[in-house]
């Protein structure tokens, strides 16, 4: 074999193997990027729940489930809750200002309304506002929430609650009860 075949085989083997490492580590910067976008990346949402210890009280929730902390959160009403004797949404201080910070695995709780009255026209209402917030990589996010409180129709409580948090709940108010009526 001639030395120049040779060095044309090995020249070959250099370049093929040249380009499997600029492959591979093109995937590993690629890596380390999404890596550090996602510690620094908030990720804010917004949910109805039910009330622990009563389930016809119906909360807002809106937290950041993201790693990073989100900035200048701007809140626009699209829509607010019809009914009169519910919080509506222009009377929460979030809805009115610029949040400046909301921090990672922080929420926040906001009573709206008690379904236990006009339960059927409550249940067919809904809220709607868009989110607009900042954070370390990208500015200007923006989501638009449509909140149907019917999604949560339907929560029932259980006496007992089959939550330890629960549980101290429904102890207390058993304890509360006998002490009224001992002190009656």
């Amino acid at each position: 074999m001639k030395p120049e075949s040779i060095t044309l085989i090995f020249t070959g083997v250099v370049t093929i193997c040249t380009a499997i490492y600029s492959y591979l580590t093109y995937k590993l910067v690629r890596e380390t990027r999404l890596s550090r976008e996602f510690h620094l990346e908030a990720h804010m949402i917004a949910y109805l729940v039910n009330g622990d210890s009563s389930p016809d009280i119906v909360s807002l929730v809106v937290r950041n489930i993201g790693n990073g902390i989100a900035k200048n959160l701007q809140f626009k009403i699209i829509r607010d809750i019809s009914y009169p004797a519910c919080t509506k949404l222009k009377q929460i201080g979030i809805f009115k200002k610029t949040l400046d910070l909301f921090p990672p695995n922080h929420e926040n709780k906001y009573i709206l309304m008690s379904l236990q009255e006009q339960f059927n026209e409550k249940t067919e209402d809904y809220v709607e506002f868009e989110l607009t917030y900042d954070d370390a990589i990208t500015k200007g996010k923006k989501k638009i929430f449509r909140l149907e409180f019917n999604d949560i129709e339907g929560f029932g409580k259980i006496t007992p609650p089959e939550t330890y948090i629960g549980m101290i709940s429904y102890q207390l108010e058993k304890i509360g009860k006998v002490l009224e009526k001992k002190l009656s």
